[in-house]
């Protein structure tokens, strides 16, 4: 995992800057840059290992049974990273998110959905607290909606840059030149398919 740390690195780098950035338009810039690294990084590693090779895992994440908007964020983020992502709800106690994937895909995956995921709670406070002083909103019900659209967002933003990946109309920012990935997604995803098998 050590040859995977400046990659990571800098992903968390355009995280931190989107997430004090503020403005959705900022933060999708931001995605899509990361998008674009770990895009670019997987294609080198596919170069250089047997594609047949690769080590898939799976990993938990326990939310609030409440807390659905969570896993509406986590499916396109997981998507947007190489991964599959299931649930389990365990009653009214708690739900289970699984990410299958590569080990460094995942841990991307998971590290930009809590970015997200708080982004998401701070902005979701703020919202309700002003819905309430201005208006007289309930704000439990503010917040709530606030974070339904928010995750609906994520997902569809997430969704647009696979769709624009596989398109190849995502380029290099280094080069210029496009990135050819839509291969790449449909062999990462029937390698996870085989996996869960």
């Amino acid at each position: 995992m050590t040859d995977n740390n400046p990659m990571i690195e800098k992903i968390r780098k355009l995280l931190a800057l989107a997430e004090r950035a503020g403005t959705e338009h900022e933060a999708s810039n931001a995605m899509a840059r990361v998008q674009e690294i770990l895009t670019k990084y997987n294609l080198d590693i596919d170069t250089i290992k047997d594609a047949g090779g690769a080590s898939f895992t799976q990993e938990h994440q326990e939310f609030e049974w409440n807390q659905s908007w969570i896993r509406q964020a986590y499916m396109g983020i997981a998507k947007l990273y190489f991964c599959h992502m299931f649930y389990v709800q365990n009653g009214l106690q708690n739900q289970r998110i699984t990410l299958v994937g590569k080990p460094v895909n995942i841990q991307t995956a998971k590290y930009v959905a809590d970015v997200v995921i708080g982004t998401g709670k701070r902005m979701a406070k703020l919202y309700a607290q002003n819905a309430y002083s201005e208006f007289g909103m309930n704000a439990v019900s503010a917040s709530n909606n606030f974070k339904k659209g928010y995750a609906i967002r994520i997902n569809q933003r997430c969704n647009e840059l696979v769709r624009d990946a596989i398109r190849g109309q995502v380029a290099d920012s280094d080069t210029g030149k496009a990135l050819v990935v839509g291969d790449f997604y449909q062999r990462e995803h029937d390698a996870i398919q085989t996996y869960e098998r």
